[in-house]
């Protein structure tokens, strides 16, 4: 007799119900109430298993499971299969799996699973699905959470109240310590654990080290989409912990003290995607640069139909309420402008003055190295550029490089 011992197991609505046998080949038949302690790597779409019997996994992938007596797991079928995992388990991914409503209410009154060898933890699902199922587990600060869901007021309407980004580094240094704003996502990052590329660019990298050669480098700690109304990079700064005590005079809904998913001091690197500033209400951009930003050394801005509010916010003084803030992002270093692979039309005749003019500003304030970068800047030449800085009575040499990447 030949022994039944899967250990893969993936399978498609559209498919004939298949287990890979090593022994004896593909087997066609119903899996639904088949018992499968030996599988450690579980690829389901659309079809349902023997849920009680799945554990040890180390792969797990469910899509596709709508609510009905067959195909789709409960929350409780889901926590006992993680419960069983969870000295194993290292990537899940749930995507449009459906739980019935009040599974809410049970996550809120389970002891949460702890997934400690968990690497990837990717949800697509609606609101309460996504909640319900972060409500229920805890993940080392070493996973990467990926988010697909529609968004309500901010992250902490989904996210349960222990969930924070948090360094991993042995050292207590910093490790998260980037933040990329898109209109429809945002991803916390930790420096990319490549090795850096020989270049001239490279070694000018040691010197400036948020120089923005690479803008998509970095690996994600946390990441969100969502195709909803409410715009994800607000919902993103209205979850983050702010340290000044005057953050409720400015306009923003940011948390005060510890109690938001990232602290801010952290940050030293922000990318804002094309178009984001027109997510961002005034207020609360001079907010976040003025009281949040306040260890940036890197920003890199994306196509923006309008720079003025940004410009302003970067020269803008303090309010008299907190007079030791004396700049915005008083450690800055670096100023972007265009991503490497796109074209910034007119920037030359509609923003070079301006750009030069906060720097120039900036520089006079607080005086300090800063290089900035204009890459594929349309109407940005070196000539151009110096003619602007004398414009303004200064060199380039004042405030530190100034590099036209074509």
């Amino acid at each position: 007799m030949t022994m039944f011992n899967p250990t893969t197991i993936n399978v498609d609505v559209n498919v004939d119900a298949t287990i890979h046998d090593t022994s004896s080949g593909p087997i066609s038949l119903s899996i639904s109430s088949l018992p499968i302690p030996n599988v450690r790597h579980l690829e389901l779409d659309g079809v349902p298993v023997h849920w009680a019997s799945v554990q040890n996994l180390e792969h797990l992938s469910l899509r596709g499971l709508v609510p009905d007596e067959l195909a789709s797991p409960t929350l409780h079928d889901l926590q006992g299969i993680l419960t069983r995992s969870k000295e194993t388990l290292s990537f899940c991914r749930l995507e449009n799996i459906i739980f019935p409503i009040d599974d809410y209410a049970f996550a809120m009154e389970v002891e949460p699973i702890l997934l400690q060898r968990l690497r990837t933890l990717s949800i697509s699902a609606a609101p309460h699905v996504t909640s319900s199922i972060l409500h229920s587990t805890k993940v080392p600060p070493s996973t990467h959470v990926q988010l697909y869901t529609l968004l309500r007021s901010d992250l902490r309407s989904i996210l349960p109240p222990w969930f924070q980004i948090r360094d991993t580094s042995a050292t207590g240094d910093a490790d998260v310590t980037s933040l990329r704003l898109c209109r429809h996502s945002a991803a916390f990052l930790r420096p990319s654990t490549q090795a850096p590329r020989s270049s001239k660019r490279a070694v000018r990298n040691r010197y400036y080290p948020d120089s923005s050669s690479d803008w998509d480098s970095g690996d994600a700690v946390f990441s969100v989409s969502s195709a909803s109304s409410v715009p994800v990079p607000m919902a993103v700064l209205d979850s983050v912990s702010y340290a000044s005590s005057s953050l409720d005079l400015r306009g923003s809904k940011g948390v005060l003290g510890g109690r938001g998913i990232y602290d801010l001091k952290n940050l030293a690197s922000l990318t804002l995607g094309v178009g984001v500033l027109i997510d961002i209400p005034t207020d609360s951009l001079h907010t976040f640069l003025a009281y949040g930003a306040v260890n940036l050394e890197g920003l890199r801005v994306g196509y923006q139909c309008d720079l003025s509010v940004l410009l302003g916010a970067l020269v803008e003084t303090a309010m008299a309420v907190e007079e030791s803030v004396l700049l915005p992002c008083p450690r800055l270093k670096l100023l972007a402008f265009n991503r490497p692979s796109d074209r910034w039309w007119n920037f030359g005749s509609m923003w070079l003055d301006s750009v030069v003019s906060t720097v120039v500003r900036r520089a006079k304030a607080s005086p300090g190295q800063l290089r900035v970068e204009f890459w594929k800047c349309h109407g940005v030449t070196d000539v151009k550029v110096c003619e602007s800085f004398e414009k303004f009575g200064a060199t380039i040499g004042e405030i530190g490089e100034v590099e036209v990447i074509e």
